[in-house]
């Protein structure tokens, strides 16, 4: 048996940044990409052709017939004003990180500000250089320890990157209730976190000895991680994996097993659909 566990296909922020990109690649001649997309190599490696976009490469001279679309997970204010004036900028920025922009709290001297998020990942960067006052909680080391550092005021704001596992923003947001008062919390990205709840629930009192999953989506995706990392901890002797497709599996692994298949964010529902149908045909 082949069961795909959880809602399927992109989410709404990829959907509107492949609309932007295939937009803007209909009227400009030159579009650009700082980043990528969508973390999601070979979707976006196509949705770039299809966009006839290309990477910028530092140096290249722009022309304001061109474009430059900035990437669903945000974007530093230093990437932004390399282009100010010299191009058309497109910002597809998720619409959900657009509108936690709009909600944050100004800086107040009298409260201490939290992100948690993953170092390097481009919502990180984008959101600290929009609030260079918040302080940053690295989601893939020790919270706790991290916490203890900071010098917490009476009041406190907490803001979490969309993708981070709902176990991490829970820990830092009891430590928080604990040692301060919150007066303002954002939640994890609903669609992700819908769907890291409808995989757990599916998989945690499986028998790891007949059954096994998979996140199908890209290795360079934080949610796909994510919801890999939680569907782990709900079954420690549950075997699974991430892939794309069926050529990243290793078979021995699935032989006689049912398996279960969650979808990541940054996977369309075709992706999905073939996967299982290919397990099936193989299995």
């Amino acid at each position: 048996m082949v069961k795909i566990i959880t809602d399927y296909g992109f989410c709404f922020g990829v959907n509107y940044a492949i609309e932007k990109l295939i937009e803007t690649g209909k009227k400009t001649s030159r579009v650009y990409l700082t980043h990528p997309l969508i973390h999601n190599v070979p979707e976006n490696e196509r949705l770039m052709k299809l966009g006839n976009a290309s990477f910028y490469e530092k140096g290249l001279t722009m022309d304001k017939k061109d474009a430059v679309v900035l990437s669903a997970h945000g974007h530093t204010l230093e990437e932004e004003a390399i282009f100010q004036g010299k191009c058309e900028i497109v910002d597809a920025t998720c619409p959900l990180i657009i509108q936690r922009y709009l909600k944050v709290m100004k800086e107040d001297k009298d409260i201490s500000y939290i992100f948690l998020g993953k170092k390097n990942h481009q919502e990180t960067l984008g959101f600290l250089s929009h609030f260079p006052y918040f302080d940053l909680v690295d989601s893939t080391l020790d919270l706790k320890a991290q916490l203890d550092q900071i010098p917490l005021k009476k009041k406190c704001v907490f803001i979490p990157q969309t993708t981070v596992s709902k176990s991490s923003w829970l820990a830092v947001k009891d430590y928080l209730e604990k040692h301060t008062t919150l007066v303002q919390v954002m939640d994890i990205c609903p669609l992700y976190a819908k769907r890291s709840a409808q995989a757990i629930q599916a998989i945690k009192d499986l028998d790891p000895q007949t059954n096994y999953f998979i996140v199908c989506g890209d290795e360079t995706s934080s949610n796909a991680k994510e919801i890999y990392h939680a569907m782990a901890l709900a079954n420690p002797n549950l075997k699974g994996t991430i892939a794309l497709d069926s050529s990243c599996l290793d078979f021995n692994e699935l032989k006689n097993k049912d398996i279960y298949i969650a979808s990541a964010t940054s996977v369309n529902k075709e992706t999905v659909e073939k996967l299982k149908a290919d397990l099936e045909l193989a299995i």
